[in-house]
C-alpha cells in the first residue's frame, strides 16, 4: 500500500534534509534530476522518515534518477561525507531512471564509499549494523574471489575487520565486524545475489550475522563482533559486471519490517517515473 501520507515539498519547502543533497550538488556542479523527479525524491525522504528508516541510515544512495551517476554518487543521508568514488580501470555505465553497471568482465573498477565505520560510523555500530542493495538485472554467477560487498582487498586472508559477502565458489563467506576466519553462511547461498530484481541484505544483531533476500531471511550464523568495520565497503569488486545496482546503504540493523517499509518507500518512488 502506497506510504503517500505527507504533502510533497515544492521548491523551498523541500524537506531540509532533501534541500541540503541539491545544495551539494549545485555548490559541486554535479547536474540536479528535472524538477519533477526532485519532488518525487523529495516524497522519498518523507516516507523514509515516516517509516523510522531515515534515522537508521548513514549512508544511502539512490542511483536512479534522470540526469546521471554524479548525482547518485552522493550520500543522501550526509551530502557533505561520504560521496562515492571509482578506483581501478575501467567504466560504470549509467542507465537512466535504472540503475549503474560495470562496464565489462574485463573491467576492474569499483565503488568506493569512503566510509571507513571505525572513523565514519554513527548507527552502523558493534553488533547493530547492515549493509544493503537492490539489484534490477543480475544474471550468471559470480567468479571466485568475486566480493559484491568488501571490506578488504586481501579476500579469504584478510586480518582486519570488514564487511563481505563472498558470493562464490566454496560457500558464502561473510565478516561484519570480525577479523580472522570469515563465518560461513553456506554452500547453499553461495550465489544468493545471481538473481534479478532482488533486495540483498547482511544484517548484524546480538551476537548473529543474518542473510536477507527479497525482506526474508534465509538464514544465520552466530557471529561475535570484536571491532567496526576498520576499512571502506566496496561495492563492485572483482568480475561483478552483471550486477546493476539501483540503490545501496550502509547503517543500522533493518529488520524484516524495516526492509518491507524500505522496498515500499522505494516501489512508490519507482512508480513516478517507471
Amino acid at each position: 500500500m502506497s506510504r503517500r501520507i505527507l504533502c510533497q515539498g515544492l521548491g523551498s519547502n523541500f524537506d531540509p534534509d532533501y534541500q541540503a543533497i541539491l545544495n551539494y550538488a549545485t555548490a559541486n556542479a554535479i547536474p540536479k534530476p528535472s524538477y519533477a523527479q526532485q519532488i518525487a525524491q523529495n516524497q522519498l525522504v518523507l516516507d523514509l522518515k515516516a517509516f523510522g528508516l531515515w534515522t537508521k541510515f548513514d549512508v544511502l544512495r539512490i542511483f536512479m534518477n534522470d540526469v546521471g551517476k554524479a548525482f547518485g554518487y552522493i550520500n543522501w543521508k550526509t551530502p557533505s561525507a561520504n560521496y562515492m568514488t571509482e578506483s581501478l580501470s575501467g567504466s560504470i555505465v549509467f542507465s537512466s531512471n535504472s540503475h549503474i553497471a560495470k562496464n565489462s568482465p574485463a573491467d576492474s573498477i569499483q565503488l568506493n564509499n569512503n566510509y571507513v565505520p571505525s572513523t565514519d560510523a554513527n548507527n552502523y555500530l558493534l553488533n547493530d549494523a547492515c549493509v544493503g542493495y537492490f539489484n534490477k538485472t543480475a544474471t550468471n554467477n559470480t567468479v571466485t574471489n568475486s566480493g559484491v560487498i568488501m571490506g578488504a582487498d586481501n579476500g579469504l586472508t584478510q586480518t582486519n575487520p570488514a564487511t563481505w559477502l563472498y558470493d562464490s565458489n566454496f560457500g558464502c563467506r561473510v565478516w561484519i565486524n570480525k577479523t580472522g576466519a570469515a563465518s560461513l553462511f553456506g554452500n547453499t547461498y553461495r550465489h544468493v545475489t545471481a538473481a534479478s530484481n532482488t533486495h540483498i541484505n547482511i544484517g548484524l544483531i546480538s551476537g548473529s550475522a543474518r542473510l536477507f533476500k527479497d525482506e526474508t531471511q534465509l538464514t544465520s550464523v552466530a557471529l561475535t563482533p570484536d571491532g567496526l568495520t576498520s576499512q571502506d565497503i566496496v561495492f563492485l569488486k572483482g568480475k561483478e559486471y552483471n550486477r546493476e545496482l539501483e540503490l545501496l546503504y550502509i547503517g543500522a540493523y533493518l529488520s524484516t519490517t524495516d526492509q518491507a517499509n524500505l522496498k515500499t518507500a522505494i516501489d512508490d518512488y519507482k512508480a513516478t517515473f517507471l
